[in-house]
């Protein structure tokens, strides 16, 4: 049987990828295809490009948030993207996704048509950087003559694109909708109704996925909380072994 994996985006939690990824090792789950967005595509990438869930874990997890949030005050963004940059020039080993031990496919949110575009060929690095543009906090990456901003916009759970490619098609989700106070800040709205749209869009995927995964609890983390990457790790870990133990056991 064909296996499909997705990756949705969800920023810093991308570490609970990687708990749930290291789980479904442990009991010899793997993937023919892999499709990702945003932090999706950047975990995709390195799983794709053989690194074990644990070893991206450890890629990440001494990183602190000023290496990724480096303010550059301009009208395209409030950020650099440099650190996540010259991260995966580090540890990258494919720099084209031909070069991938898994075959990968990335979305991103084609700004000057409105139209979500599927990386599949060629240079790998620059569409990851593109599937990764949050808007207002980075500046959209040009490719060609064609500008993009972060995936997640118009699909943050791609299952579509590789749909027909794969018999059984498991979808890891770590941006699910929490309850939250009342606003107390300009990025907390903003991010608070960038994630609202990007969960609206994972709804129309459903019926292309055969497994949902979708650890319970990461609604309390910040999206860019990385100093909890352990406790996200384990949360995704502990709660797919809940899942697979279950299943077994039924």
């Amino acid at each position: 049987m064909r296996r499909g994996l997705v990756l949705s985006g969800g920023a810093g939690r991308g570490f609970a990828h990687a708990g749930v990824l290291h789980a479904l090792e442990e009991h010899g789950y793997q993937f023919d295809c892999i499709a990702g967005v945003s932090i999706g595509a950047v975990v995709g990438a390195l799983y794709a490009d053989g690194y074990s869930a644990l070893e991206i874990f450890e890629i990440f997890r001494d990183e602190p948030l000023s290496r990724f949030l480096k303010i550059k005050l301009s009208s395209a963004g409030l950020f650099r993207s440099d650190g996540l940059r010259m991260l995966l020039q580090k540890h990258l080993r494919a720099t084209t996704f031909e070069e991938l031990q898994t075959p990968l496919k990335i979305t991103a949110t084609n700004y000057n048509t409105g139209q979500l575009k599927v990386f599949d060929s060629g240079p790998l690095l620059e569409p990851i950087m593109a599937s990764s543009a949050i808007p207002l906090l980075f500046h959209a990456v040009q490719i060609g003559d064609q500008h993009y901003i972060d995936g997640g916009i118009l699909s943050n759970l791609p299952a579509h694109i590789i749909r027909k490619e794969c018999e059984h098609l498991t979808a890891i989700n770590i941006n699910p909708i929490g309850p939250v106070t009342a606003p107390s800040g300009l990025f907390e709205i903003m991010f608070r109704t960038l994630q609202l749209s990007v969960h609206a869009n994972i709804h129309q995927e459903m019926k292309n996925i055969d497994w949902l995964i979708e650890p319970q609890g990461m609604s309390h983390f910040s999206m860019f909380e990385l100093s909890k990457g352990r406790e996200m790790y384990d949360l995704g870990y502990q709660y797919t072994e809940t899942l697979i133990k279950a299943e077994i056991k039924s």
